[in-house]
């Protein structure tokens, strides 16, 4: 269920070397489906593991705070020397239950 009206489009991550330090760049599109403005909230990534669970997050800042109805922008996010057994990349928005330290329910 999207509850904020944004879709997230063309996820891709891969690995840069800049300075012989190994960089995970992450980006995609984020777009308004909805015909109303959507005000957008801090990027949540993640690496993840073979089974799925987190082992690294971070957060990032959105390109723009709002995007109006129809609307898209580019988001693009670096981590320095991610986490070697990292097998795949979740983005999301942050949410109060990130903030809490608890686990959404779904």
């Amino acid at each position: 269920v999207n509850l904020r009206g944004v879709d997230f489009r063309d996820i891709k991550g891969a690995n840069e070397v800049a300075d012989g330090v190994t960089v995970l760049v992450v980006e995609g599109r984020l777009v308004n489906i909805t015909a109303q403005p959507v005000t957008l909230p801090r990027l949540r990534l993640a690496v993840r593991d073979g089974q799925g669970r987190d082992i690294y997050t971070w957060t990032a800042t959105p390109p723009v705070t709002q995007l109006g109805p129809g609307e898209a922008a580019n988001f693009r996010s670096r981590l320095a020397s991610p986490p070697p057994d990292g097998k795949s990349i979740e983005v999301r928005f942050l949410t109060r239950q990130d903030v809490m330290g608890g686990t959404p329910t779904h």
